[in-house]
């Protein structure tokens, strides 16, 4: 009888278990994207101005602008990012957006 008793409890624990991983995940992360327009000081377009974001030190997105000065950038997850415009090895302007969503973030360089 001792072997019954514990073959029912190994059983509830298996159905249990089975029940539990039917449970669907929920994540935080959402499909965010950032869309801008890059002008200089002038308020012309910044053409083939690489704009890059970061989170944690990692590179999670760059684009590069078209003539009209244009980025996007999609397939992001929600958070706080540094942003970054650079041109070959010089940095043109830093900052931080914060996403949810779809996000508009026009930047003019100094």
């Amino acid at each position: 009888m001792k072997h019954k008793r514990m073959l029912a409890v190994v059983s509830l624990g298996l159905a249990g278990a089975m029940m539990l991983s039917l449970v669907p995940t929920v994540t935080a992360a959402r499909n965010c994207s950032i869309r801008g327009l890059v002008s200089t000081p002038a308020g012309a377009p910044a053409r083939s101005v690489l704009v890059v974001l970061r989170q944690g030190g990692n590179e999670r997105g760059r684009a590069l602008t078209g003539d009209d000065g244009r980025y996007f950038m999609g397939r992001l997850e929600d958070g706080t990012y540094a942003v970054a415009v650079e041109r070959g090895q010089s940095t043109l302007y830093t900052g931080a957006v914060q996403l949810s969503g779809d996000v508009q973030y026009d930047i003019r360089l100094r």
